[in-house]
């Protein structure tokens, strides 16, 4: 499954060998541009966008860290199934969004990391780990809200809700 990493395992040994400083970019809207340096390489997660999984009796997909928001909703719209938690505008990548904790503004769900099941890393030594709550538990925490800081978010698997339809009523007084 991990065999589109092989190409960033080889450019992270080259910037290892030639002392380069790496950033990991999705859409490119980090705030403030938390993740870039001068004169880093860049590497641009976009081309991960695909949906690796969908249970929907265990309500979980497995997405590549470049597919954006929008394309989890797509995906699961069929299944009536729902994210628990993102930031308001879909065209974010799953990645990023993990790499800031994003939170969201229902009272029921916290940040990001609450709807979290698993994710898949790359070290950057070239080491690919499987990372939850109980696999590596060490660097749950600390890669979600990391920046990009520990490694390389190549996947996750995110739980969903039912999708809920709302009727909104406005009455004027």
């Amino acid at each position: 499954q991990h065999h589109e990493a092989e190409g960033l395992q080889t450019t992270l040994q080259e910037a290892r060998e030639k002392h380069l400083t790496v950033s990991i970019a999705g859409k490119r809207h980090s705030m403030g541009g938390h993740t870039f340096y001068q004169d880093a390489l860049v590497l641009d997660m976009t081309s991960f966008n695909k949906i690796l999984a969908i249970n929907s009796e265990e309500k979980t997909i497995k997405v590549q860290s470049g597919a954006t928001w929008g394309d989890v909703i797509e995906a699961i719209n069929p299944y009536n199934l729902s994210v628990q938690v993102m930031q308001a505008y879909n065209g974010f990548t799953i990645g990023g969004s993990l790499s800031v904790n994003v939170h969201e503004s229902d009272p029921r769900y916290g940040s990001l990391i609450e709807s979290v099941k698993s994710f898949t890393l790359l070290l950057a030594n070239g080491t690919i780990v499987n990372v939850s709550r109980t696999e590596n538990p060490e660097l749950f925490g600390l890669v979600i809200g990391g920046y990009g800081m520990i490694g390389i978010i190549l996947d996750a698997e995110l739980y969903l809700t039912d999708n809920n339809i709302y009727l909104k009523e406005e009455y004027l007084i």
